[in-house]
């Protein structure tokens, strides 16, 4: 599953139904950080260019409308890993996700 921020900032959720990975991907350089940082604003918290803190409310708000069970079911196991690993926090529960510059410069 990846939170994805496209090149005109939207924010979309890809892959919900795959809970072994998660990250936020962002179609840009870490240049644009302070957009970026402002299109997630209701959404995720930028801790640095690396990582970020997902709302867990969007997330479920973005969830797929067929099999709202299973996915429920992934979601919760997914949830728990994280928390295990001290990859959660706080009340609304946010879950950390690593971030991918997709438009940086090797």
């Amino acid at each position: 599953m990846q939170v994805r921020v496209d090149r005109d900032l939207r924010v979309v959720l890809d892959d919900p139904g795959d809970f072994g990975r998660f990250r936020l991907a962002v179609d840009a350089d870490p240049g644009a950080f302070d957009q970026v940082r402002q299109a997630l604003r209701e959404i995720a918290e930028l801790e640095g260019p690396e990582i970020a803190w997902v709302s867990e409310a969007w997330l479920r708000n973005h969830a797929p409308a067929s099999r709202p069970d299973l996915w429920n079911e992934g979601f919760a196991k997914m949830l728990a890993y994280a928390s295990k690993h001290g990859w959660t926090r706080g009340n609304p529960v946010m879950v950390r996700a690593h971030v991918v510059w997709l438009g940086q410069k090797e």
